[in-house]
């Protein structure tokens, strides 16, 4: 599904993950689109292949402390950017709580995103540290 909020944003204001570091680096086309991360699916088996790839990286990402810039959405639009989607949603699927929810089928729920980082150890890192350990 089309992120609601990046629908008609330039390539370069699109908020991919850049850092070369990342397993979900990606270097945006015209042709780019910016996915919702809250949105997901596909046919079942295509679907849980993604999911599989995604952990795997993930994965390698935490050994190397590295988390993307948008969490599981920079991996689904890194996804997304490798293996073109057959079937697209439009941005008005989901819609912000900022804007009329009238008409909303799904309704994202507005967050506080500096909250999440200014948090001293952020979770991911105990976790790692814990699986390490076995």
């Amino acid at each position: 599904m089309h992120h609601p909020g990046y629908v008609s944003a330039k390539r370069g204001a699109l908020p991919f993950e850049k850092r070369k570091k990342s397993s979900f680096r990606v270097v945006a086309n015209e042709e780019s689109r910016y996915f919702c991360g809250g949105v997901q699916g596909g046919r079942t088996s295509d679907y849980l292949q993604a999911c599989a790839e995604l952990a795997e990286l993930i994965d390698l990402d935490l050994s190397n402390d590295m988390v993307p810039i948008w969490h599981d959405e920079s991996a689904w639009n890194w996804w997304c950017h490798q293996h073109t989607p057959s079937l697209e949603l439009s941005d008005d699927y989901c819609t912000p709580d900022s804007r009329d929810v009238s008409q909303a089928r799904i309704v994202a729920l507005t967050k506080d995103h500096s909250f999440y980082r200014m948090i001293k150890t952020p979770p991911w890192r105990k976790i790692l540290k814990r699986m390490r350990r076995r």
